[in-house]
């Protein structure tokens, strides 16, 4: 697809094989693309978010329900950052509209723009406080019953640096510690008890290890990670070659292998990497 030179894009997430995608052609001229990059089969979608340009918060996610084989996008977005209500509207693949909407009461001032689905369920990590510096709930969206819920983070789980991940089959929750020279990884199971309460187990601690910011897919007891490196001065008449290297970080063991490396010979950034099937996709 030709974006043109004003043209832009971002992942807004992928599920079970399907990426979903939004695009500007420039100015407020955008849509959403679902896109199934084996078939090549692609779906276009209004983007709901661009009626929301000026608000505090402005999200989407993306999930796949597979006993209903359907896909489904949640775009959630309030006025501003002091408001208690979050208002939300969804997209089927089935019906092809943005057909359900609705409102909820909410204790935190905005949302994390990282999300995970499992089984269904949207989890975001809920931030408040000055400079919205503090986790302070995992607020979840149910994708078929269409139901918001919140859930306190407990005061013992560190904050310094929080990611959500899958883990065991489930959610884990990602908190990073750096306190001087030391650091600490820590990964905390979410076990839903019912839709009203999440129950927190502490799985692994591991000392001396850090994570990278590059894009990174935590697997199990592995992070797979995405390291780029250009040449070329990026002038009209050089060329410029990008290596990609792919590796796996088993922080059990504080041991790194490298899996991949591949090499274009043009400018290229990796924005997501994500599982499909036994192998992984980069975007």
């Amino acid at each position: 697809m030709d974006a043109n030179q004003y043209g832009l894009y971002s992942v807004i997430g992928s599920e079970n094989g399907i990426i979903c995608i939004k695009i500007s052609l420039g100015g407020l001229n955008s849509r959403l693309l679902v896109w199934n990059p084996v078939s090549d089969k692609r779906r276009y979608v209004t983007d709901e978010a661009s009626k929301h340009s000026a608000h505090a918060v402005s999200l989407y996610a993306f999930g796949f329900l597979e006993d209903e084989i359907e896909y489904r996008i949640v775009h959630v977005y309030k006025r501003a950052f002091r408001q208690r209500n979050m208002s939300w509207s969804l997209y089927t693949s089935f019906e092809r509209e943005w057909t359900h909407s609705g409102m909820f009461k909410s204790d935190v001032q905005k949302l994390g723009p990282k999300y995970i689905v499992h089984n269904g369920i949207v989890y975001w990590i809920g931030w408040q406080g000055a400079n919205f510096f503090e986790p302070a709930s995992i607020v979840t969206f149910n994708l078929r019953i269409q139901m918001f819920h919140e859930a306190k983070i407990p005061p013992d789980v560190p904050s310094d640096y929080n990611s959500l991940t899958y883990f065991n089959d489930g959610v884990g929750y990602i908190s990073y510690r750096n306190l001087a020279f030391s650091r600490q990884v820590l990964v905390w199971q979410m076990k839903r008890n019912g839709d009203h309460s999440i129950h927190w187990e502490r799985m692994i601690r591991v000392s001396g290890l850090g994570i990278p910011y590059t894009p990174s897919l935590f697997l199990g007891n592995d992070i797979i990670t995405v390291m780029e490196c250009r040449d070329g001065s990026g002038s009209a008449n050089d060329a410029v070659r990008t290596d990609f290297l792919i590796s796996r970080l088993k922080y059990m063991e504080s041991r790194r292998e490298h899996l991949v490396q591949r090499t274009w010979q043009e400018h290229v950034n990796v924005k997501t990497i994500t599982m499909h099937s036994d192998g992984l996709y980069m975007v």
